[in-house]
Formats: structure tokens, sequence, C-alpha cells
């Protein structure tokens, strides 16, 4: 008789995953698989469903602290969703998901993020894109000769500098990010060497004024973020074409606004759910205050189903919740997270 179970696997059961991501992820490099499972792996939760002993579908959450309005919450991250080809449509996906969203609701995080494969897929499950990211490509030899910051590729030594230097730029301009620490930084230049790349620190007399984060795999340069203090902008571009010596275009994402060209192009990126509406609520800022009354439905998680009215506020937000009433204005879990969180108040550029 087949036996099918949902776990949440111990961490010394972690490595018996793997074979199915190589499977599932083919194109990840080996030194890459073996960064991940070296070293976030060893950190993360991962949820599967098994049958007689085989792996047959899988769910990571990677942990990351993110800044969320004035508050930092541990949230997680939703990756390496894989099942096996033979058991796929026969619901197993939607297992993990509400699985690995009520322990996450259980601990009141605020909401839940994933990098989709496919938008739709996500959709039905309350899923939303609450952050953007742009794209260009530029030509290196087109950039020579600018006025430039200094550049030099990030040691372990330069950890602190870039914890701080990226606090700094994105808290102006952002409510939501992740709090890059010398933590995050320690294990971002691990990453980057994994898919043949560095982090660059940008700088004005080693003093750091920004970063870029950049890989190189299958031989073709990706800058995948990119961030600078406010006033060096005009200096960014030099410095680009002094670190990159190449004639053929270098792709960028996760620039500053200032830096956008005609031919950029602006898609959604990462796509978020509501996991615990009042800490959601709870920890949102507003400079002009905002009320509105709305009727939640989530099946995944039905404890935030219901009537609310929703106060944001300078100091905060509050929710209510009120007597069921048709009358209030129906909304989705993504619906309603689009409009407690909008995208431009939103920089989430991780990958794993």
């Amino acid at each position: 008789m087949e036996t099918r179970e949902i776990r949440k696997l111990p961490r010394r059961e972690h490595d018996r995953t793997r074979e199915l991501y190589e499977t599932v992820f083919s194109e990840d490099s080996r030194q890459f698989v073996d960064y991940y499972y070296d070293q976030v792996a060893d950190e993360n939760e991962i949820y599967t469903v098994e049958e007689n002993g085989t792996i047959c579908s899988m769910l990571h959450l990677n942990p990351y602290a993110v800044h969320l309005g004035s508050q930092v919450f541990d949230l997680h991250y939703i990756v390496a969703v894989a099942t096996r080809e033979a058991y796929r449509h026969q619901g197993m996906m939607k297992s993990l998901l509400k699985k690995a969203l009520e322990d996450m609701r259980e601990r009141e995080e605020p909401f839940t993020f994933l990098m989709p494969a496919d938008a739709a897929i996500y959709q039905p499950f309350g899923f939303t894109y609450i952050s953007k990211r742009n794209y260009r490509v530029f030509e290196p030899k087109d950039y020579r000769g600018l006025p430039a910051l200094e550049n030099y590729p990030a040691t372990m030594a330069d950890v602190p500098d870039l914890a701080w230097i990226s606090e700094r730029i994105l808290s102006q301009d952002y409510e939501v990010y992740t709090k890059r620490t010398e933590t995050y930084f320690a294990r971002l230049l691990d990453e980057q060497e994994a898919q043949r790349g560095e982090v660059v620190i940008l700088a004005e007399n080693r003093d750091p004024k920004g970063y870029l984060v950049y890989s190189a795999e299958d031989a073709h340069v990706e800058i995948r973020e990119l961030a600078v203090e406010k006033g060096c902008e005009e200096r960014v571009m030099g410095a680009l074409a002094d670190c990159f010596f190449y004639d053929e275009g270098v792709k960028m994402y996760g620039f500053p606004k200032s830096l956008e060209t005609e031919d950029t192009i602006v898609t959604p990126f990462l796509m978020g759910r509501i996991v615990c509406l009042p800490a959601l609520v709870k920890s949102l800022r507003r400079e002009n205050p905002a009320e509105f009354f709305f009727r939640l439905t989530d099946d995944l998680l039905p404890e935030n189903s219901g009537c609310y009215r929703c106060r944001i506020g300078k100091d905060g937000g509050e929710l209510v919740r009120l007597d069921f009433s048709e009358e209030l204005e129906a909304v989705t879990p993504g619906a309603l997270l689009e409009r407690l969180i909008p995208p431009d108040t939103v920089f989430l550029h991780e990958v794993v």
C-alpha cells in the first residue's frame, strides 16, 4: 500500500533533497549546488511530500531579516519548489504551500515572498507581485574615460563596510528591504564566487559609496544589484566601464532609477503573500494616514478571513475585526497586499 505524507525534514535529512534539486534545476552548476547545500540548506526549512520513502515534491524556506516599516522581521523566502514529473498535477505543491504558510503564520510572520517561474502558478494561492526590477544592457567601451568612482572586489574584511553602506542607502528610499547584515554579505561573497562573480565596492578615496553584485556564469556578465549613495550616480557608469573589460554588452538589473535610459525595461520581479494579517498591518507606516474597510476571504489561511477596518498612520497600523457584512468591499489576499505594500517601496533582489 502506498503511504504518502507531508514532512518538515530535520536538518540531518536536508541532503536527501539534493537529488530532486539537481533533477529539476539542472541548469544550476555543480559549484552553485554545492554552495547551496553547504551553506543555505543547512540553515533553512525544507518541507517534503514523500511516498514510501521517496521524496516526490519539496519546498524550501530560506530565512531573511527584512525591514518592514520601522521594524525588522525574520521572514522566509520560498525557493526550490519542485515536484518529480511523475507526481505533478496531484496537488502536492498546494499541500506544501499550505503547511509552510500555516507554520509561518504560527510564528506571526507578516508576509512571505518568492521568485515565480510562472506567476500563473502562484496567483491562485494568493500571491501577487510586490517588487519591480529594472533592466538594461550597456557596453563598457561607451563609458570609458568618464568620471568614475573607485571599484575593487570586496573581501571578508570589507563585510562591515558593506553592511553599513547598504543600510545607509536603502533606508533612504525603501520601506521593505532585506537587512543586509555582515552575515548576509559574508554569505553573498560565497554565493557570487559559486556563480563566478564578485561583490564590488564603489568608493571615493577608499570611502565606500555603494556596491554592485555580479555573476559571470557561462561567460556572460550579469549585474544583479547595484546601489549607490545619492550624489554619486554620475560616476557609476565610468566605474562600471573600468570594472568590466568587455566589448560585448553587460546585462544590468536592480540599479538606481537615475541610471535608467530610454531602453530600460521595468518588469515585475518577486511575488509576495500575506501570512499574518494583523502583524503586517501593525508594522506599516504612512505619512498620509489612510483608513479603509474590507472583507477578506483567505482559503489557505482562514484565520485571516473576515471583515475589517484598517487604519495606517505615521505611528503604525491598526486592524479591527468587524461583524460580517456583505456590503464591505470583497478583496483577495493578493489584492489586499498590493494595497498595503506599494511595489515602489520594495527593494528585494534575492535569488536563493
